[in-house]
């Protein structure tokens, strides 16, 4: 995101962060990563984000594992 000096923002389309996510990739990559080693509450205070933003990013990677998933019987 780039401020102008009239405290206007502007949200730039950059190939290493995710649309509407807030974070650049190798962060989303860094809250899965801690997630599974802490509570979720923890990683919102070490990244100093509120826990719905952080939410919002393991969600999506939660729902695009899970959509992977193969649940039919063999």
């Amino acid at each position: 995101m780039l401020t102008s000096s009239k405290a206007a923002s502007t949200h730039v389309k950059v190939p290493w962060a995710r649309k509407g996510s807030g974070f650049t990739l190798f962060m989303d990559s860094q809250i899965v990563l801690m997630a599974q080693h802490v509570i979720t509450t923890a990683i919102a205070e070490i990244i100093d984000e509120h826990d719905t933003l952080r939410g919002r990013v393991l969600n999506h990677y939660v729902s695009e594992a899970r959509s992977y998933e193969n649940l039919t019987k063999d």
